[in-house]
């Protein structure tokens, strides 16, 4: 079974520390302390304070941002969404938490769901909820197919941001790039 602990080092060395970027959608909820601060290694004030509160002393802990808080979020949050523990291949679960990290509201379960479904025929609901269904099937077809296809529409995925939001263009490059070194981790 997949360990979520394994794609930790990718998903770290693709995110930055603090960002007030304006230009990144996360940008329009920010720390609550005039800083203009939204994201910290990736996690953003809105998913940080719904976790951990919006007090000073939660303030004070995104910006210090340990390792134990940062995993519980990742953990809880985003890996056992897809119910990487019960995916048998790793780099399934891997590519699939790091869609949904980096997807902000848009939800890739459906979009997966939709490849097994139209690719492969497997009789399951797409809901955008990883159920036991969902888990069998994503175990139960080829592998290399299935990682094919995820990257394919990821890859779509990420044009698709742009065409519906030409702003976001000047990230298009680096989301390409972070793709093309996760196949590059998980190969």
């Amino acid at each position: 079974m997949a360990n979520y602990k394994n794609i930790i080092p990718f998903i770290l060395k693709a995110e930055g520390g603090l960002s007030k970027n304006p230009a990144d959608t996360a940008s329009q909820n920010p720390v609550p302390d005039g800083s203009g601060f939204h994201t910290n290694r990736g996690i953003t004030w809105t998913v940080f304070s719904g976790v951990f509160g919006i007090g000073d002393d939660s303030i004070k802990r995104f910006y210090e941002m340990n390792m134990d808080d940062w995993g519980t979020i990742f953990k809880k949050l985003y890996w056992d969404q897809i119910l990487g523990d019960l995916i048998i291949s790793e780099r399934i679960a891997a590519i699939c938490v790091d869609w949904i990290w980096g997807s902000g509201k848009h939800y890739p379960e459906i979009d997966i769901q939709d490849i097994l479904i139209h690719v492969f025929g497997q009789h399951i609901t797409e809901d955008g909820n990883f159920g036991q269904h969902t888990i069998d099937a994503i175990n139960g077809v080829d592998e290399q197919k299935l990682w094919d296809a995820i990257v394919a529409k990821r890859f779509w995925y990420l044009d698709q941001i742009v065409l519906a939001h030409p702003s976001q263009s000047i990230w298009l490059k680096g989301w390409q790039n972070r793709m093309n070194e996760l196949i590059e981790f998980e190969s």
